[in-house]
Protein backbone atom coordinates (compact mmCIF):
# COMPACT_ATOMS: atom_id res chain seq x y z
CA UNK A 1 0.00 0.00 0.00
CA UNK A 2 1.13 3.63 -0.60
CA UNK A 3 -0.02 6.48 1.54
CA UNK A 4 0.02 9.86 -0.86
CA UNK A 5 -0.41 13.44 0.07
CA UNK A 6 -0.02 15.93 -2.26
CA UNK A 7 3.85 16.61 -2.19
CA UNK A 8 5.05 13.53 -0.40
CA UNK A 9 4.13 9.50 0.31
CA UNK A 10 5.37 7.18 2.05
CA UNK A 11 5.34 3.19 1.64
CA UNK A 12 3.58 0.94 3.87
CA UNK A 13 3.70 -2.74 3.34
CA UNK A 14 2.49 -5.47 5.71
CA UNK A 15 1.89 -8.97 5.59
CA UNK A 16 1.90 -11.79 8.20
CA UNK A 17 5.55 -12.22 8.64
CA UNK A 18 6.17 -8.83 8.46
CA UNK A 19 5.37 -4.94 9.03
CA UNK A 20 7.55 -2.27 6.70
CA UNK A 21 7.14 1.77 7.18
CA UNK A 22 8.87 3.57 5.01
CA UNK A 23 9.20 7.57 5.58
CA UNK A 24 7.25 9.83 4.18
CA UNK A 25 9.36 11.02 0.91
CA UNK A 26 8.46 13.36 -2.17
CA UNK A 27 10.05 10.85 -4.06
CA UNK A 28 7.73 7.99 -3.57
CA UNK A 29 4.89 10.46 -4.15
CA UNK A 30 6.83 10.99 -7.87
CA UNK A 31 6.79 7.37 -8.48
CA UNK A 32 2.95 7.29 -7.94
CA UNK A 33 2.48 9.71 -10.07
CA UNK A 34 4.22 8.09 -12.53
CA UNK A 35 2.89 4.80 -12.06
CA UNK A 36 -0.31 6.34 -12.30
CA UNK A 37 0.24 7.85 -15.43
CA UNK A 38 1.72 4.38 -17.09
CA UNK A 39 -1.15 2.23 -15.83
CA UNK A 40 -3.52 5.19 -17.52
CA UNK A 41 -1.51 5.30 -20.88
CA UNK A 42 -1.78 1.64 -21.16
CA UNK A 43 -5.44 1.42 -20.78
CA UNK A 44 -6.21 3.92 -23.41
CA UNK A 45 -5.24 1.41 -25.91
Amino acid sequence: MHVDAHDRGMLVARNEKYNLVLPAMRMFHWLKRGFEWWVSSRRCR
